[in-house]
């Protein structure tokens, strides 16, 4: 992983728990769950990327 996209990585993910964070404090639905659908891309996006290596690696298509 280049330090592009680990930068991106770490600030998508800072603005998921920042949106979360803000929203349940001020009482925002809308904001929580925006931080909750980027927090599910965080965590989705890098073992899709793993599983989409492992196939190529083992060359299933």
């Amino acid at each position: 992983m280049d330090y592009l996209t680990l930068a991106v990585y770490v600030v998508s993910l800072a603005v998921g728990l920042g949106a979360v964070k803000y929203g349940r404090k001020n009482k925002r639905r809308k904001l929580v769950a925006l931080g909750f659908i980027i927090l599910s891309f965080e965590i989705a996006l890098p073992v899709l990327s793993f599983a989409a290596g492992f196939m190529d690696a083992v060359g299933i298509y």
